[in-house]
């Protein structure tokens, strides 16, 4: 072999093995990779950076753009909640998500459009006792059929049209892949819709399910005057987040706290003490506009179930909390702070925030002196220390990890 042969193997290998290490970032070992490969001198050093001059870059980097932003929209869970009375039989179900995936792949990076809807594929699992791996496989086959049939739709439609522009002297155009792959999609399609079953039993078992499965848990949400759920009955809003949210209790009164029927109304100011996963809280949330209540119990719940999965799978790391406004003052806070001091549990979680933003309301920020933030500030700086004191050495109490 020639001694750029060598030197290009050299530099493969090198990068497989950093990918297989998995302890720097990809696009730092692709770098690493390309000053590789200039100083061993099998690319020119004028020409390193060439290839961000290719129009497929940006054609991939809007793609990707375009995936996040129908990701954050919320529009897949609206058209999921359509969806799902119609979603009766399971080869309906598997049918419908692998049409959604095939059609939306072919508009954004096929990438995108699967990670896109692998929650929802767990959310219409979970709710008809299903394994998520019956629509996995199904899903990763779907983005590959439906990113083939346009030019964005995946990055080997890019580089062809790319190579054919270069050879001929015209590119391939947004839709001249789909009279042959729109065919090669349907039949695929039709296919895995009934396909699926031929899926090992092996590999839909229910231990898969217990992997990825987050149990519910309870939170408590205020609803504010501008609330879209002010002036709505318990039912209705339970009917609108698809049965995977329940009200189970309605704080009034700052104290009252009551258990409501199907038809008790929603008032301004109320606290709902809801009970869902993750997933569907965050939407329940953001459709009804509604603030996370400052509740001392319930954070620390949240925080130890979040801390279970962080010391179970990371030997080391950093975490920040968002207070979301939800504390009166800054003694709530530093009640917070003495309280996860205290629980064993989250000593690692402890040890490894670095902030918290934005706990105390921002009403009551805005109202204060300057002066008295400054001095708020110092008390939870005084927490802050306490905490890590008793975290780095194991005090029994906040008063003895302060002396």
């Amino acid at each position: 072999m020639s001694r750029d042969q060598i030197v290009s193997l050299a530099v493969l290998g090198g990068m497989i093995f950093l990918f297989l290490w998995d302890r720097l970032r990809y696009d730092l070992v692709a770098l690493l990779a390309l000053l590789a490969a200039v100083l061993g001198g099998i690319v020119p050093a004028d020409h390193a950076f060439s290839g961000f001059s290719n129009p497929v870059v940006p054609l991939i980097g809007g793609a990707l753009i375009v995936s996040a932003a129908i990701a954050r929209s919320g529009a897949v869970e609206v058209l999921v909640r359509w969806l799902t009375p119609l979603l009766r039989s399971s080869s309906l179900q598997v049918g419908v998500l692998v049409a959604c995936v095939t059609a939306l792949s072919a508009f954004v990076k096929n990438v995108g459009a699967l990670a896109i809807f692998m929650p929802v594929a767990f959310q219409v699992a979970r709710r008809n006792d299903r394994s998520p791996s019956e629509f996995l496989m199904p899903l990763a086959f779907a983005s590959l059929l439906g990113g083939s049939m346009t030019l964005i739709g995946t990055s080997p439609n890019m580089l062809t049209a790319t190579v054919r522009q270069q050879l001929e002297g015209a590119p391939f155009h947004m839709f001249d892949f789909f009279p042959v792959a729109f065919g090669t999609a349907l039949c695929g399609v039709v296919f895995l819709s009934f396909g699926w079953r031929l899926i090992p039993r092996g590999r839909r078992s229910a231990a898969a399910e217990a992997t990825f499965k987050i149990e519910d848990y309870t939170s408590e949400l205020k609803v504010g005057p501008g609330s879209p759920f002010s002036g709505r009955t318990v039912l209705e809003l339970e009917d609108a987040a698809g049965g995977d949210v329940a009200i189970v209790g309605i704080i009034r009164d700052e104290y009252r706290r009551y258990v409501p029927a199907g038809s008790w109304t929603v008032l301004p100011d109320d606290v709902l003490v809801v009970e869902a996963d993750p997933q569907a809280l965050d939407q329940f949330v953001v459709d009804g506009k509604l603030k996370v209540a400052g509740n001392i119990k319930a954070d620390l719940d949240r925080l130890m179930r979040i801390a279970s999965v962080l010391d179970s799978r990371l030997s080391d790391y950093r975490a920040t909390l968002d207070g979301n406004e939800q504390y009166d003052d800054v003694e709530g806070i530093v009640e917070l702070w003495r309280r996860i001091a205290e629980e064993p549990k989250l000593a690692r979680l402890a040890q490894s925030t670095l902030f918290i933003e934005q706990p105390i309301k921002r009403t009551v920020a805005l109202s204060r002196s300057v002066e008295q933030l400054a001095q708020d500030e110092n008390r939870v700086l005084v927490g802050l220390l306490r905490l890590r004191a008793q975290a780095s050495n194991g005090a029994t109490n906040v008063k003895q990890a302060a002396a």
